[in-house]
């Protein structure tokens, strides 16, 4: 009973923890577990770069905005001082 009890917990943690619960040997977990690491780099390896093309047109974006709106407030501010 109780061999059966915590059989039945540590497959529900490695299918918490999303590997499979088909193999109970230490290969297959430790390959299973290889596995998902190299999935998750993969993973935050693409999102990094993404966050890092964001970030780079949020700038740029600023970047304009900033001389568009320097550029209309000296226009105006030559303009009044002009006159």
């Amino acid at each position: 009973m109780l061999k059966t009890i915590i059989f039945l917990y540590l497959r529900y943690l490695l299918t918490a923890i999303g590997l499979t619960p088909g193999g109970s040997s230490a290969v297959h977990i430790y390959t299973e577990t290889i596995h998902k690491t190299k999935q998750l780099t993969t993973l935050v390896g693409r999102l990094s770069g993404i966050v890092v093309v964001v970030v780079v047109v949020v700038v740029v974006i600023v970047v304009v905005v900033v001389i568009i709106v320097v550029g209309i407030y000296s226009n105006c501010w030559k303009n009044t001082v002009s006159e």
